[in-house]
């Protein structure tokens, strides 16, 4: 029998995380440098949803998929959640310049608080605009903020006090989870980009 040495060998000294050379240019992400510098974040917010919402889509549709539901659920909790709060970001920042008012960039990841932030810009960029499902918003995000109040509940099973994330859950329907996150980023999504749009045609006046 041939002894083999541990642990087997799986790294070499050419390997690296960049290399612009590789053969299959179709999978070529542009990053950094080649990202607009006007709409570049959201990219991000985009790219988090997107993978949510593929992982959720494999699990509905293909059972047999090796991807156990109990812990495809925190990938799957995080990345909707940062989806929003990229989203909340970008409101407060673009209906900021919409409507010309000064303030600091936002901080924090508390969606809820960001969501109080945002409202009241979004709600002065548009006046005659039907804002009721706003209230909606104010409760989702609070819902949301109750479970994972800084974004570390989907990444780690403790917080740094040892208390353990989710504790009050036994039960995550992850299919139910992922209607409500993709309604609630479409219509920020929307009203996002009606702002951009209107920040748009203005700045060609």
């Amino acid at each position: 029998m041939t002894e083999q040495s541990w642990p087997p060998r799986s790294l070499e000294p050419t390997d690296h995380f960049i290399d612009e050379k590789q053969p299959d240019w179709h999978l070529n992400a542009c990053v950094g440098r080649q990202l607009p510098n006007e709409r570049g974040g959201l990219y991000y917010s985009d790219g988090f949803r997107s993978a949510a919402r593929r992982l959720v889509e494999d699990l509905i549709e293909r059972p047999d998929i090796d991807l156990p539901v109990d812990t495809a659920v925190y990938p799957i909790v995080f990345l909707y959640r940062h989806n929003l709060e990229l989203l909340l970001k970008f409101l407060i920042v673009r209906g900021r310049w919409l409507i010309s008012e000064s303030g600091d960039q936002p901080r924090g990841h508390r969606l809820d608080k960001l969501w109080m932030t945002a409202r009241p810009i979004v709600e002065r960029c548009f006046d005659e605009a039907d804002w009721s499902q706003n209230d909606i918003v104010t409760s989702l995000m609070s819902e949301l903020s109750g479970l994972d109040p800084n974004g570390e509940a989907a990444r780690y099973m403790e917080s740094n006090k040892g208390m353990k994330h989710f504790a009050e859950l036994a039960l995550l329907n992850i299919r139910h989870f992922a209607d409500i996150a993709e309604r609630l980023s479409e219509y920020l999504s929307t009203v996002l980009g009606t702002i951009e749009m209107m920040d748009s045609q203005r700045c060609e006046c």
